[in-house]
């Protein structure tokens, strides 16, 4: 697994100046990306969120994301 670099988008938004971060391979995917949000659908508000850290060693972090991606993945068929 690699590690993807987290690029920073300013924006304007009713006189304020807001910043968004994307997680990409390139400034160029990144800006890429960036231009997809626009695309983006509303998926509900985020309450809570937990760090963990991934280490590639870790069968505990392992264990956690693949619980999360298969909770993901059964959760958009709303």
């Amino acid at each position: 697994m690699h590690q993807m670099k987290e690029y920073t988008f300013t924006y304007h938004f009713e006189g304020q100046t807001w910043v968004i971060n994307i997680f990409a391979d390139t400034p160029k995917q990144a800006k890429e990306k960036i231009k997809a949000v626009s695309q983006a659908t509303y998926e509900g508000e985020i309450t809570q969120s937990i760090h963990i850290p991934i280490k590639d060693t870790s069968w505990l972090a392992k264990a956690i994301k693949r619980i999360a991606q298969q909770f993901s993945s059964s959760t958009k068929s709303f």
